[in-house]
């Protein structure tokens, strides 16, 4: 799978669009006890269609919008070198009273890249994957595993406040992380 990330890393870098590597395969990569098998990258919605177009020949399912769940996207599937990988654009998180847009640039601007092999690769913080998660439902478990990873409390908190969430969130964060 890492040859398969560095490629896929390479391509990313040189299309020069924001991309982050997520999932379980980034949680993994923050120390957490979880085995991928599989790449999910977050980029911008036309970060997405150019994916999808110079690994077409690849595609499971082709770049398209939709909505699944809490998240509202420019998805699709790809397998190459046997790795499935799922490339997400421009996600939006969704729930109840809640809508995040996740900040690519951004966000991508301030993440500390780690080295996979010699490639650098931009990995989603821990405190935008704690918030994507809590948002999607995950148990209770999952959050927990996350929290023991002492995702910053502040950084969360944060970005609860800039999407105005922090009064409606703020007792579970604290729960879990506290």
């Amino acid at each position: 799978m890492l040859n398969t990330l560095k490629l896929i890393a390479a391509r990313l870098d040189a299309s020069g669009y924001p991309w982050l590597l997520g999932g379980e395969t980034a949680l993994a990569m923050h120390g957490l006890g979880v085995r991928s098998q599989d790449l999910l990258i977050y980029t911008d919605r036309i970060g997405s269609y150019d994916f999808g177009h110079h690994f077409r020949a690849e595609a499971v399912t082709p770049v398209h919008a939709t909505r699944k769940g809490s998240l509202t996207v420019h998805e699709g599937d790809f397998r190459v070198r046997g790795i499935p990988i799922r490339i997400i654009g421009d996600p939006v998180l969704a729930g109840e009273d809640i809508l995040v847009p996740l900040p690519m640039k951004e966000i991508v601007d301030k993440v500390e890249r780690m080295s996979v092999s010699g490639q650098l690769i931009p990995v989603i913080p821990l405190e935008w994957m704690f918030i994507i998660e809590i948002i999607a439902g995950a148990t209770e478990d999952r959050l927990q595993q996350i929290a023991e990873e002492e995702p910053s409390a502040e950084k969360v908190f944060q970005i609860l406040q800039r999407f105005g969430l922090y009064l409606k969130m703020k007792e579970r964060v604290q729960a879990l992380l506290f």
